[in-house]
């Protein structure tokens, strides 16, 4: 029996298939950009592989990272370069600095992209920046020592930790105005929202805790976590939190619906950022004593990797730019 042309037209489809999963490069699992605050340059890391695939320099002591994967850019604040860097994220190239006057530390993008919020953590303001063409568009004054910012999820709400004052603002970013202030636990630096913005973690630094703040009610529990805590990121259901621990060389996981503490991971050597990553279900951790990238599996909260980066990891933010699909 003759082959029939949607025979041909199947083997023809198999075979393109194949050579693009051949040629293209492992995208899947997308990059994570880690700032070396004492060597000046960001480690790229391919998810994939595991390992450093592009080491690119950038201004003076990098800290925070905010990617997009829909401009394909990241954006690197320099702390003592005063500016901010970006990056081709196509291309792993850097691009051009932008000045502040100031010393920008936490970065977060709109969900649209539109906009870049810099929390400017010696002048206690944070700045609103047009990513079209990188002009300031306005400024607020806000607590003292602005550290970690987010964006809730709908770009209508911009949350500031400010550190020396134990509180979080809450901005309406279509007025740039403060709506609301939150207290919280003595120093808080880093914070994440839960996928929905229903709830906001704030890891409070001298309190050795966790604030678990209801977004609608501002209803506040708290958890102890490890020694020093720095940094937090979510699982995408929302069920974990895990947090570093500067002093205790740890992360922390904490169960959402329990309200504790239930795991304790030991990592590198001060670990600072932390993120997770929806695509492969891990955790990757800046270790800033150690120059390297642990990688805990989620499903079994163990280390599977570690991966030398440059001097001094903090990787601040969102650091890792997931695929488009």
């Amino acid at each position: 029996m003759q082959p029939t042309l949607k025979y041909f037209i199947r083997q023809i489809s198999a075979c393109a298939a194949l050579c693009v999963a051949l040629t293209t490069p492992a995208l899947a699992a997308g990059y994570a950009y880690i700032t070396n605050q004492a060597s000046n340059n960001v480690s790229v890391i391919d998810i994939s592989k595991q390992q450093v695939i592009a080491t690119i320099p950038v201004g003076k002591a990098p800290v925070g990272v905010a990617v997009s994967a829909k401009l394909a850019k990241v954006y690197i604040s320099n702390v003592e370069g005063q500016s901010i860097s970006i990056i081709d994220a196509n291309k792993f190239e850097h691009l051009e600095d932008f000045p502040i006057k100031g010393s920008p530390v936490g970065l977060a993008i709109a969900p649209n992209s539109n906009v870049l919020y810099v929390a400017d953590w010696y002048e206690d303001r944070i700045l609103e920046i047009n990513l079209s063409d990188m002009q300031q568009q306005r400024e607020i004054h806000i607590g003292k020592a602005p550290a970690g910012i987010i964006v809730s999820p709908d770009g209508k709400k911009l949350y500031v930790a400010n550190r020396d004052s134990n509180d979080i603002a809450i901005i309406d970013t279509e007025k740039l105005v403060v709506l609301s202030r939150i207290n919280v636990g003595e120093h808080p630096y880093g914070l994440t929202l839960s996928p929905d913005g229903q709830k906001l973690y704030v890891v409070n630094v001298y309190s050795n805790t966790v604030s678990l703040v209801d977004t609608e009610t501002g209803q506040i529990d708290t958890v102890r976590v490890g020694e020093h805590p720095y940094c937090v990121a979510v699982n995408p259901n929302g069920q974990y939190i895990y947090v570093t621990n500067t002093q205790g060389d740890t992360v922390s996981v904490v169960d959402i619906a329990l309200k504790k503490t239930i795991a304790s991971i030991h990592v590198g050597g001060f670990p600072e950022g932390i993120a997770f990553q929806a695509a492969t279900q891990q955790i990757f951790v800046a270790n800033w004593f150690d120059n390297t990238v642990s990688v805990i599996d989620a499903s079994t909260n163990k280390v599977t990797a570690s991966i030398l980066t440059g001097n001094q990891s903090r990787a601040f933010g969102q650091f890792i730019l997931e695929p488009v699909h």
